[in-house]
């Protein structure tokens, strides 16, 4: 059981990012409850991305455990970053067709609500099992990582909606964050050189620099 110390820090960078991203929003504001339901199924979509990285790990014997720089690569990129941001995809995907989705950075608001329920409910497994020094490092690193990352998939879905030529860019509303995710991952778990280590420090602040030229871009 958590103490209320232990889950307001494991809760409040989520929130944090979610009235961040709300105040943002310089259009039609979105229905807040139609939000508070995207954030909760981010939070419903961390059941299939568990389900289906255990499906992948024992079709494909790739684990976090994987013996070579390639296999761990591939392991990030396919078995975290596809499995993680095509889940919250599918779930984002939900609000595509809503009336509410109105203009082109509403696909950015939908995708971080959902990567914020998704997020602070994956915070809260690892705080629990981490405790307070787990808690701070991820308030600075992975909920910043997940929010960006969902910035760069909202801003694919916002343009596909309003484009004549959806599909390539749903693809990449997919691909892109995915690609970023498994990088950040891999450079963070990886034990081969400390070296490789500064990557993770590299992909983290090019992406919140992209997600932050995202974000001022909009009207």
């Amino acid at each position: 059981m958590l103490s209320a110390g232990l889950l307001s820090v494991a809760i409040a960078p989520g929130i944090a990012v979610v009235v961040y991203i709300y105040k943002k929003d310089h259009t039609d504001k979105e229905p807040k409850l139609l939000l508070l339901f995207a954030f909760l199924m981010g939070v419903l979509s961390t059941l299939p991305a568990f389900i289906l990285s255990r499906i992948f790990e024992k079709k494909t014997g790739l684990s976090i455990h994987a013996y070579s720089i390639s296999t761990l690569l591939t392991y990030c990129i396919f078995g975290i970053g596809l499995i993680e941001e095509g889940s919250k995809f599918l779930f984002t995907k939900i609000f595509y067709r809503k009336e509410s989705f109105s203009h082109p950075f509403d696909g950015v608001i939908y995708s971080v609500m959902v990567a914020m329920g998704f997020a602070t409910f994956e915070n809260i497994m690892y705080v629990a099992d981490g405790g307070m020094q787990t808690g701070l490092l991820r308030m600075f690193t992975s909920i910043p990582a997940h929010a960006a990352f969902a910035v760069l998939m909202g801003s694919y879905l916002g343009r596909a909606k309003f484009s004549m030529y959806p599909l390539p860019l749903l693809f990449l509303a997919v691909v892109i964050p995915s690609i970023y995710h498994g990088l950040f991952d891999f450079f963070l778990i990886q034990k081969v050189s400390w070296v490789l280590s500064i990557g993770t420090a590299l992909t983290f602040v090019h992406i919140l620099k992209l997600s932050r030229k995202i974000i001022n871009r909009e009207p």
